[in-house]
């Protein structure tokens, strides 16, 4: 057998360097979780620890020195946490009614400050009930919030198992919402599609949905409230949450936070 010269050697090198950079890259799956679970969140860690992934947390509430000591420990474990505001209030309707500034120092500055209390200088917000407009979405952007997670308007994906209502898409044809790099590079909003019985989720179909977000390259956001092997309707199952982290580690997806996205240039 002949020995493999310097020369040699180093084309080998460059040829699996070229061969790894021109592997296709498998898209993000951003999981976000809302309200006031922060327990079962916490719980639910070492799943996450399992398949190296991250997500994003987003309690409403004052945040007692109970919650924040279960914030912290999802943020020091490398997860996103952030504000959903104090009372739950729809942003749309409060800045309309009060204005942009109110709807900050009643609903968002105090989450902030109790964050802050523990070192925390959350980057991401979840609207309650998913609902913004561009002009709320620039003044958070402003404020030093650089992603914010809203909701696809009316997507209710179909459910193979139950009562298929007109409208139903299966989630791997539910184009809306899948995110292109250039998307997640000019958006700051973040719209996601709801997880739990309430919104008539399959879990194979919502698999077969992941598959296709990473053959294609694209970011999905999902969200969801408690986790527990006996969920609210509007809730994620444990046995969902292995799945949906099993499928996309196999499908070789990156599993993030909000915070560890790109930056947006947009102010949207």
């Amino acid at each position: 057998m002949k020995k493999l010269t310097l020369f040699s050697l180093a084309c080998m090198v460059a040829f699996l360097s070229s061969a790894a950079d021109s592997a296709p890259k498998r898209g993000r799956l951003c999981l976000t979780f809302d309200d006031c679970h922060w327990n079962g969140w916490v719980a639910a860690m070492p799943i996450f620890e399992k398949y190296n992934a991250k997500a994003s947390f987003f309690p409403h509430s004052a945040l007692s020195a109970g919650a924040l000591k279960c914030m912290k420990k999802l943020h020091d474990a490398g997860h996103t946490v952030g504000p959903h505001t104090v009372h739950h209030r729809m942003a749309t309707d409060y800045v309309k009614k009060n204005g942009f500034e109110a709807f900050w120092n009643d609903e968002v500055a105090p989450q902030m400050k109790a964050y802050a209390s523990v070192g925390i200088v959350p980057e991401a917000l979840a609207f309650p009930n998913n609902a913004s407009n561009p002009e709320i979405n620039a003044q958070l952007v402003s404020r030093g919030i650089k992603r914010l997670r809203g909701g696809l308007p009316k997507a209710r994906p179909h459910d193979p198992k139950g009562l298929k209502r007109s409208g139903l898409v299966p989630f791997e044809k539910l184009d809306a919402m899948y995110m292109s790099e250039a998307a997640v590079a000019t958006n700051s909003l973040m719209r996601g599609v709801g997880i739990g019985t309430y919104y008539n989720t399959d879990i194979d179909d919502l698999v077969k949905g992941i598959r296709r977000a990473a053959a294609n390259n694209e970011t999905m956001v999902l969200y969801s409230h408690d986790i527990s092997k006996k969920p609210s309707g509007i809730g994620m199952k444990t046995e969902w949450l292995e799945a949906i982290l099993k499928a996309a580690s196999e499908e070789g997806m990156a599993i993030v936070g909000f915070d560890d996205l790109p930056d947006s240039a947009a102010k949207k």
